[in-house]
C-alpha cells in the first residue's frame, strides 16, 4: 500500500515598516514630511494561502496620498477605500503592500508619536495582526515620533518713489518699485502660501515687472503672486512696479497693504518696516505733501538786569501851566522786577494848584521798581492879574 503524503496548512505572518522622506531635513518626522509604509506578509506553511486580503486604517494625524498603493510594485486599489486584495499566497511566498501618508499640519499639541497597524486575512485562516519587527513585543503596532511644529509668517511692503521732477512727493508717471518679503521664522512649513495684493489707487501696474527672488513671475493681473511652500527659515522677496496715473486730483496719499495667506489657517497683513506702527499700511505723499513741522515749544528765560541799569523813558503829563521838574534818578542794584507803569505823582508847593502826572514805561523786558527823588527848581509863576486862575489854594503850613 502507498502511504498518503499529510500537507500541513498554510501559516501566514505580517511586519509593517515605515521610511519618512524627512522633507525639511530635520532629522525628525514633521508636519509636511511624507511617510512610507511597507506591509510584508509571508507564508511560512506548507500550504497555499487563499483569498488574502490586507487591511490598514489610516494613522490618526496623518492624510493618506491617493493613488500610492502597490501591491507587488504594482499599482492597486487604495488601501484608503477598503482591504487590499492579495489573492494567494503559495507555501514559502511573499506578497508587498506599500502606501503612503502625509503628515498632518501642524501636529495637535501634546502629540508625540503616530502609530497604526494592519490585519491579515485569508480563507479557512485567523486574521494576523502586523507586527514592528523593531519592537520585542510580538505583534506590536508600528510608531514612529513626530516633532510638533508650528510656521510663523511675517510680511514686511516697502515702496521706493522715483521721483522724477524731484517735487517730493509723487506727480503723474513717477514710479514706485513696490517691495514685498515674506519669511516663515518658525519651526514647520507653511503651504500653499499666496501673497494678494490690489494696485493701489491712483497707479497703474507696469506689465512685466513682477519678480519672486530675482527671477521673472506671472504678472499679478488678478492680484496675487504664489509662494508655494515655505519652509522654516525661507523667504520670499516679490517686487514689482506701478506707474503715477496722470490725474492725481484728490489725492494726497497712495497708500497700500499686502495680504499673507497660507496653511495651517495662516492669515496676515504686511507691515511698514519703516514706522513704528505693527501691521500698517505704506503710505507715499502725492505731490511733495508732507505732515506739517512740529511746532516748537515756547521757552520763557528768566532775565537778571545787571548794571548799568536799564534806560527809563519818562512821559509827563502836567496841567497847564506844567511846571519845569528836573528829575533825578536813583536805581538800586538789584533792580526789582516789576510789570506794571509806574505812575508818580509830585507835590508842590505853588501858589496854584497843579497835579503832574509822570508815567513811566520801560523799553526792556525786565522792569523794575526804581526809587526816585524829584526835585522841582521852582515853584510855577503867579498867574498875571489879567488871567482868571483855574483853582486857589491856601499853601500848606
Amino acid at each position: 500500500e502507498e502511504s498518503a503524503t499529510v500537507t500541513g496548512p498554510a501559516m501566514l505572518a505580517a511586519t509593517l515598516t515605515y521610511t519618512s522622506d524627512d522633507a525639511d531635513g530635520s532629522g525628525d518626522v514633521t508636519s509636511n514630511d511624507v511617510i512610507t509604509y511597507t506591509a510584508t506578509i509571508n507564508n511560512t506553511g506548507e500550504s497555499a494561502a487563499a483569498s488574502v486580503a490586507y487591511t490598514a486604517p489610516v494613522p490618526q494625524h496623518t492624510t493618506y496620498i491617493a493613488g500610492s498603493t502597490t501591491l507587488n510594485g504594482s499599482a492597486t486599489t487604495d488601501i484608503s477605500g477598503g482591504p487590499v486584495t492579495v489573492g494567494s499566497i503559495p507555501a514559502g511566498g511573499s506578497a508587498v503592500i506599500t502606501y503612503r501618508v502625509r503628515v498632518n499640519l501642524p501636529v495637535p499639541e501634546g502629540v508625540s508619536s503616530v502609530s497604526t497597524q494592519g490585519s491579515v486575512t485569508a480563507q479557512e485562516l485567523a486574521a494576523v495582526l502586523t507586527d514592528d519587527p523593531a519592537e520585542d513585543t510580538p505583534n506590536s503596532p508600528t510608531m514612529f515620533p513626530v516633532r510638533r511644529t508650528l510656521p510663523v509668517l511675517s510680511a514686511t511692503l516697502v515702496g521706493i518713489l522715483s521721483d522724477v521732477d524731484g517735487s517730493g512727493g509723487l506727480t503723474a508717471n513717477d514710479l514706485i518699485d513696490y517691495i514685498v518679503t515674506v519669511e516663515n521664522s518658525g519651526t514647520g512649513p507653511a503651504t500653499s502660501t499666496e501673497m494678494i495684493l490690489a494696485v493701489p489707487q491712483g497707479t497703474v501696474y507696469v506689465p512685466g515687472s513682477t519678480f519672486v527672488n530675482s527671477e521673472a513671475a506671472p504678472d499679478m493681473t488678478n492680484g496675487a503672486v504664489m509662494l508655494d511652500t515655505l519652509r522654516p527659515g525661507q523667504r520670499r522677496v516679490i517686487s514689482f512696479q506701478v506707474r503715477a496715473s496722470a490725474d492725481l486730483t484728490g489725492l494726497t496719499t497712495v497708500a497700500v497693504q499686502a495680504s499673507v495667506v497660507a496653511n495651517p489657517g495662516i492669515s496676515l497683513l504686511s507691515d511698514n518696516p519703516v514706522t513704528p506702527e505693527q501691521g500698517d499700511a505704506t503710505v507715499i505723499n502725492v505731490q511733495g505733501t508732507t505732515e506739517p513741522p512740529a511746532t516748537p515749544p515756547t521757552t520763557t528765560e528768566e532775565v537778571t538786569a545787571t548794571t548799568p541799569a536799564p534806560v527809563v523813558t519818562e512821559e509827563v503829563i502836567a496841567t497847564t501851566p506844567a511846571p519845569v521838574v528836573t528829575e533825578e534818578v536813583i536805581v538800586t542794584t538789584p533792580p526789582v522786577v516789576t510789570e506794571e507803569p509806574v505812575v508818580i505823582t509830585p507835590t508842590f508847593t505853588p501858589t496854584m494848584t497843579h497835579t503832574p502826572t509822570l508815567t513811566l514805561t520801560p523799553t526792556n523786558t525786565p522792569t523794575f521798581t526804581p526809587t526816585m527823588t524829584l526835585t522841582p527848581t521852582a515853584p510855577p509863576p503867579d498867574p498875571p492879574d489879567n488871567t482868571d486862575p483855574v483853582a486857589t489854594e491856601e499853601p500848606a503850613a
